[in-house]
């Protein structure tokens, strides 16, 4: 790690990796510090909306993604405390650029 950095950015979660790769990518030297003695391996989002593919398909990061992935036209949430069990359908997407 070097001793300066031009961006720290602090938290090695979804959002934090990704700026960093895409800050990285660009030239820029970036270091990243996490709280936590190990990285979190387990899934940090259950979708990956639209917008948040574009920015993952732009650091050529979305083949690898999807080959990783599932794709399903339907997700569920659950809420038991206020007795909410929704499930949603991406049906309406059908035919977008990222229609899952």
């Amino acid at each position: 790690m070097s001793e300066a950095a031009e961006v720290l950015i602090v938290g090695a979660g979804p959002v934090g990796l990704l700026t960093a790769v895409a800050l990285a990518m660009s030239g820029v030297d970036v270091v990243v510090v996490e709280a936590e003695a190990k990285l979190n391996d387990s899934p940090r989002a259950a979708v990956y909306f639209s917008s948040s593919l574009v920015a993952i398909e732009a650091l050529g990061l979305l083949e690898d993604l999807q080959a990783n992935s599932l794709k399903v036209q339907r997700f569920g949430f659950h809420a038991p405390e206020f007795d909410y069990h929704p499930i949603l359908s991406m049906g309406c997407m059908t035919g977008i650029t990222y229609d899952y």
